[in-house]
């Protein structure tokens, strides 16, 4: 098996396991910590003096609002990832066929 065969092998391997295994990080819910905390700030700027706990509430309904946006952008969807795995490992298959009919 040449090096040439051997890294294409391992690169459609890792494509196949990068689609099925995508998960959102501490960097992706950044954005809405930043947001809430914006939203909460200049709520409790308007709301000076009062006793109430709307701004805070508002708050956090924003960034459960967020964090299911980020969730939902990394959400599995079975079939998708069934197919992208089916095709990787057809794709996988097809190239050490070809591997083994060139080393013959």
């Amino acid at each position: 098996m040449s090096v040439m065969s051997k890294t294409a092998v391992c690169s459609l391997l890792l494509t196949a396991l990068q689609a099925v295994h995508a998960s959102p990080t501490s960097e992706d819910f950044e954005v809405c910590h930043r947001a809430a905390a914006t939203s909460l700030e200049q709520c409790l700027d308007r709301r000076t003096g009062t006793n109430d706990n709307i701004c805070w509430s508002d708050a956090r309904k924003m960034k459960r609002r967020c964090y299911a946006d980020v969730n939902q952008k990394y959400a599995r969807h079975p079939v998708e990832d069934r197919k992208k795995m089916e095709a990787a490992k057809k794709a996988t298959e097809e190239a050490l066929a070809r591997m083994r009919q060139e080393s013959k």
